[in-house]
This record gives C-alpha cells, structure tokens and sequence, in this order.
C-alpha cells in the first residue's frame, strides 16, 4: 500500500497524524478525475463507475427492461445485487419478487447476495469497495460506503438501467464542502448527534449540491463505522455525498472491520498523479467540535428538527429501533449492551435490534454482547431493511412513538399516523430503559 504520504497527510511513528489538514486538492477531486472517460458537456461528464449497487425493491422496476435487451451489458463482476428488504419475504407479492430477481441473476450468472445484511454495509465489508472507488447505487443511502474513503452516489431505477446498458453515467460536478472534527467525544455522544447537529444548524438543503468531505483532525480518530454514520445520512442534507478523507479511520482493512483495524486496504486510485492546484477553494468550510456536542433528537417529520434530546423527557415511548444502514454496527450493539448490563427495558416498550449484517451479528454473538441484549428483554431481528423502512418487524401501531437510530423520520417512514424521532444509538437506549425520551447521562451515571 502507498505510504499515507501520498495522501497528503504526515504520521508519526505511532500511526497517528503529526501534521494535518495539508491537502491542496480535495479527496472527491482525485476520485472524479480517477473515473472521467474524457467526455463532458458544460457542467456534466461522463463517468465509469467501478461498481453498481441495487436491491430488490429498486431493481425490481427494471427487470423488464433489462430482460428486454438481453440483461445488463456491463462486465456482472461490478454488480453488486443484494436482497435486503424483503428480507426474508413477509408477503406473497414480496416473495415473487425476490423469487424473480434470483431467477433473473442465476440465469445471467449475476452473484445475489440474498438475507446477509444490509447492502450498504455490506459493502463496506467487501474488498470490492475501496478507498476512491466510485459506486453508483439504486438507493439514496449508497452514500454510507463514504466511511471507507469510497465515493457512493444515489441513483434512480431509471438512471441505473442506463449505466447498465451503457456501463457509465454522466453527472454534473458537484462543489465540495469541508467539515473539520476536532476535540474529543463528549460523554455519550455519537457521530448521529454529530449528524443531527449539522442538520440542526444547516437544514435538509444547507450542502445541497455538494459532497462532504468529513476531515477527522479529532483527537482520537474516527472508526469506519463512525464515519459511515456521519456519510450515511449526507443525503438527508442535500448532499450528493459523502466521504472521510483516508487516514486511520478509511486505510482500514474494511473486509474485516469489526476486527482491530489494521492498514490494508489498497485504493483505488493514485493521488500523487494529480498535482495540486491554486484556486480549490470549498464553497462551504466548517469546524465541528465534538467535545461540543451533547445528546440530540430530531423530532417526528424531518431530521433537521433536532433539539436536545433532555428537552423531550416527558415524551412516552412505544417502540425503540436500534441497527439500520446507519446505526447498525458493532459499535452500536456495543453500545447498547453497555447502557442494558444488568437493567430491563421498561414494561411497555417494546427494544426491537438489528445488526446491519450477518457478519456483524456473528461478531456481536462472538463478544458476548447479544446476551446482555437479550437478557434486558430486547428483540433480536435478522440483518434486513425491514423494521426501518416499515416493511415489515415491527410496525408501529396508530399514534404510537418511535425512537429510531434510522436516517428518516417522515410521516409515512413507518406507518401514516406514527410519530418517529430519531436519535443516536445511546439515546435510543436510554429511552428504552426509562420508557420516555432519555438523555444518555441520565441512566449511566
């Protein structure tokens, strides 16, 4: 692997940064340039991605087209197809389209990752996302493989079908903005109450049209899963994307994530080919202190609605999600078997938990921590979309209040006439013990 030098970063003799915050030309820059073909007109080029992500509610609009012309023309070995939201079928009409969409990749020789996880962290396992690759996926949250220093970017069904007729997309350049971490975590606080604090400040258009470079200069370096959360929900800000700049957190070997991170995973492209430029200014720079930050809730109806989450504590919970493609890490169940060692989740509530992918869960059951999950009462469920898009495990009843450590809390997200907040995985948890919005502190002290 290229020394961290070549990034634009110095490291000590520690693996740590010794000077930071050097680079000349954004990441996202060296990444576009890495995929133009060459070809542009005005603000839009034209791009080759290295992969191309979709799940069966997605893909499954376009399976007639691509049957029309003789299946995708683009080599199967950059498809990465899962079966994540019907996962497994809870319907007879979802059960024929996961029965059609693996008939369709067997006979296409397309390999269908069918009831392992949540396809975007499963490609923050894979070796097939590197650090610079560029993934077009047929959902928004594509931008999650951010936390691996890979460029994820959300397409429509329609747009998919073309780069798989095509094998390339063309894009308008987005700007870049820069949001620096500094300081340490505060007590309790996790990269969502980072994310909810952005939204809270910016709003759901505040980098609209930009990707988000997440510089981490905090004193104790981001884990890829911690960065995943914070690219996780860029899209809820208007952002096209989002990505943490490689060093301690995104040099990982992501294939095997959970484990102690060690420096192995090679990028996909040559920064040292690009010579620095005069004139890369950010149409948007910010420093975000974390040892600023406090528990935070975004209120039913949208993710920038956010105030402290101590603010909330006379509203009665029902219903307590923890895991998603945002918040559905090791870390995460970590987290919650800390908060639930030796407590009940209070009567009434119901703490519903899903580990974003079978690995994951392999992992949790390996460290001891799903017993103390289990012990406190909580619901264990399998790695799936299902209880975070309101498909299916764990559909709220009329009027009843969610806490959901999810990326979406609109009206419809999980039933009309449900209310959802959305909070950190700590928080989450705390609500579930007490039985109504909790601060972290509150039950851990």
């Amino acid at each position: 692997m290229r020394g961290m030098e070549a990034w634009g970063w110095a490291w000590g003799s520690e693996g740590r940064s010794a000077t930071r915050g050097s680079r000349l030309v954004p990441f996202f820059e060296e990444i576009w340039r890495g995929h133009v073909t060459g070809r542009s007109l005005g603000d839009y080029f034209e791009l080759r991605p290295d992969l191309v992500y979709g799940h069966e509610g997605t893909l499954a609009l376009i399976l007639p087209e691509l049957r029309k012309h003789g299946g995708p023309r683009m080599d199967v070995g950059k498809l990465f197809w899962v079966v994540d939201h019907f996962a497994p079928p809870s319907s007879g009409e979802h059960a024929d389209i996961v029965s059609d969409m693996a008939k369709f990749c067997n006979e296409r020789g397309i390999e269908l990752r069918r009831f392992e996880g949540i396809g975007h962290r499963l490609m923050l396992e894979s070796d097939l996302v590197k650090p610079g690759s560029l993934v077009l996926g047929a959902d928004s949250h594509t931008t999650t493989i951010g936390g691996k220093g890979a460029l994820g970017i959300g397409l429509g069904s329609t747009d998919i079908l073309a780069v798989l007729m095509t094998g390339t997309v063309w894009l308008r350049r987005p700007e870049v903005a820069q949001v620096r971490l500094t300081g340490s975590w505060a007590p309790w606080t996790e990269p969502k109450d980072l994310v909810l604090s952005l939204l809270r400040d910016h709003g759901q258009d505040g980098f609209l049209g930009t990707v988000i470079e997440f510089l981490d200069e905090s004193d104790t370096p981001l884990s890829v899963e911690q960065g995943a959360v914070l690219c996780n929900m860029t899209v809820e800000m208007g952002a096209v994307s989002g990505l943490m700049i490689p060093g301690d957190a995104a040099q990982t070997d992501t294939s095997k994530i959970q484990e102690k991170p060690s420096h192995g995973a090679k990028s996909k492209i040559d920064p040292t080919s690009h010579e620095a430029t005069s004139g890369q200014a950010n149409r948007k720079s910010k420093i975000a202190s974390l040892s600023a930050l406090a528990p935070l809730v975004a209120r039913p109806g949208s993710p920038a609605d956010v105030v402290p989450a101590d603010s909330l504590s006379g509203v009665r919970v029902d219903t307590v999600h923890v895991g998603s493609c945002a918040s559905g890490g090791l870390e995460d169940l970590e987290t919650a078997a800390r908060l639930l060692a030796g407590r009940r989740v209070s009567p009434g509530v119901t703490l519903l938990v899903t580990p974003a992918t079978r690995s994951i869960l392999a992992h949790a059951v390996a460290r001891g921590v799903v017993a103390p999950l289990l012990d406190a009462g909580a619901v264990l469920l399998n790695p799936s979309c299902g209880a975070c898009g309101g498909i299916d495990k764990g559909i709220p009843g009329k009027g009843e209040v969610v806490v959901s450590t999810g990326p979406r809390n609109y009206g419809s997200r999980l039933r009309v006439g449900s209310q959802v907040y959305l909070a950190s995985t700590a928080t989450a948890v705390a609500s579930a013990i007490t039985g109504r919005i909790t601060s972290p502190p509150e039950v851990a002290r």
